[in-house]
C-alpha cells in the first residue's frame, strides 16, 4: 500500500494535518473568523424604548388583568396540585393578585387603586374573592389609594366615581375632615358619575353603529 494515501511519511511518520508554512496563513485565518464573527453580529440596533404616559398606562392595564384573571382561577396551575381538592385552601394565588395589583396601582390605574382601597377598608373586590381576607386593613392607605384613583387622567370614569364614593364614606366615618373638603370630593365623585354615563352612552352607540354597519355589508 501507498503510505502517503494516510498521510504518513515513507518513513512511517504522521504529516501534520493543516500544515502553515508562513506567518501569511495564521493572519488569513484570523481574518476568516473575524469576517464570520462580524457577518453573525447584528448590523443594526434598535434604540431603546421612549418610556411614555401611553406606555405607562397600558403597563396599568397588563397588570390590572393578570390580576384579575389570577382571581378568577384561570392559572389553576399555579395552585399546589396536592391542594386543590382541600376545601380549605384557596382556590387561586393570591400574592399573584396581590402583585400584579400593586404595581397596576404604582401605575396609577385607577380599577387596580379601587380594587386595593376596597380590601383596605375590608370590603370585597371583583378582582379576587380572597383579596379583602390576605388584605390588612388600613384606611389612610385606602384613603391614598382613592385619591390617586380619582386623579388618574385616563378612562374609564366608573371606577373613579366608585373611589370618590368609598372616599367620600371614610371621611364621613372619621368625622375628622371638614365640609369644605367632603364638599370637594363630593363635587369630583358627581362629575365622574356625569361623565361615566357620557361614556357608556358613547359604547352604546359604538356598538350601534358596528352592528348596524355588519348588517349593510
Amino acid at each position: 500500500f501507498d503510505n502517503t494515501a494516510f498521510h504518513r511519511y515513507e518513513c512511517g511518520g504522521l504529516k501534520p494535518r493543516h500544515r502553515r508554512n508562513s506567518e501569511d496563513d495564521d493572519s488569513n485565518l484570523r481574518d476568516k473568523l473575524s469576517k464570520r464573527k462580524s457577518a453573525a453580529l447584528m448590523k443594526v440596533v434598535s434604540p431603546p424604548m421612549e418610556i411614555t404616559d401611553e406606555t405607562k398606562s397600558n403597563l396599568g392595564k397588563v397588570h390590572y388583568h393578570l390580576a384579575y384573571l389570577h382571581g378568577q382561577d384561570r392559572f389553576p396551575e399555579i395552585v399546589c396540585p396536592d391542594r386543590i381538592d382541600d376545601d380549605e385552601s384557596p382556590s387561586h394565588d393570591i400574592f399573584s393578585v396581590v402583585f400584579h395589583l400593586s404595581h397596576a396601582a404604582s401605575l396609577a390605574n385607577s380599577q387596580a387603586c379601587l380594587a386595593l382601597a376596597r380590601a383596605r377598608v375590608g370590603l370585597q373586590s371583583s378582582a379576587s374573592p380572597l383579596l379583602h381576607t390576605n388584605v390588612p386593613i388600613d384606611f389612610d392607605s385606602a384613603k391614598d389609594l382613592c385619591r390617586r384613583a380619582m386623579a388618574s387622567e385616563r378612562a374609564p370614569a366608573s371606577p373613579k366615581a366608585a373611589a370618590g364614593c368609598l372616599l367620600y364614606q371614610i371621611l364621613e366615618d372619621e368625622e375628622t375632615t371638614g365640609d369644605v373638603e367632603k364638599l370637594h370630593v363630593l363635587e369630583e365623585t358627581l362629575n365622574f358619575l356625569n361623565l361615566a354615563e357620557l361614556e357608556q352612552a358613547a359604547a352604546k352607540e359604538h356598538v350601534k353603529n358596528m352592528s348596524s354597519r355588519g348588517k349593510a355589508d
